[in-house]
């Protein structure tokens, strides 16, 4: 059940519900929005390093180097190279649909960063939070979210490169 007008990205919420097991986790189910804070949006942290502790299912923002595309479905995934990590990008609905950049474009984009962990210490793992390390992360764009080309891919690529030598040879 939702709030009238829904929450948007960032913005802080009171949240009912009952809390499950889920996983080494807990996750709040059968959820109802009892407020939504007029105070505005949450701004999101502009990281680098995706796997710094402290950043599992945090509002985010990172720019990086667009690699690859793969569509799947009604999801777009983008691998994004960030602080020298592969971080690839969950985009659903209307921004996957009308996402246009190619790999070698800049990017800027908001979401919520889910970083999966592996236990550090397994021993306390289920007592605290801070026995665990992520190992990679990736970064899911809620509806309505940020995305900003900060540079389009440049037009001379390798193949374009070796299509005009071809050509030239010819």
């Amino acid at each position: 059940r939702s709030a009238d007008p829904p929450p948007g990205v960032g913005q802080r919420v009171d949240l009912a519900g009952y809390a499950e097991a889920d996983g080494l986790g807990v996750a709040l189910v059968d959820v109802t929005v009892l407020a939504v804070d007029s105070g505005g949006p949450v701004q999101p942290m502009l990281t680098d390093d995706v796997l710094a502790s402290g950043l599992h299912d945090r509002l985010v923002r990172v720019r990086g180097g667009l690699r690859d595309i793969v569509r799947r479905a009604d999801t777009l995934v983008l691998s994004l190279d960030v602080g020298g990590v592969r971080l690839p990008v969950e985009l659903d609905g209307p921004e996957a649909a009308s996402f246009r950049a190619s790999p070698g474009a800049s990017l800027d984009i908001v979401g919520v960063l889910h970083q999966t962990a592996d236990p550090v210490f397994p021993r306390y793992a289920a007592e605290d939070s801070r026995a665990f390390a992520a190992s990679s992360a990736t970064l899911l764009v809620p509806l309505g979210s940020d995305i900003r080309v900060l540079r389009a891919a440049p037009f001379w690529t390798s193949e374009r490169t070796g299509l005009l030598a071809g050509v030239l040879v010819l």
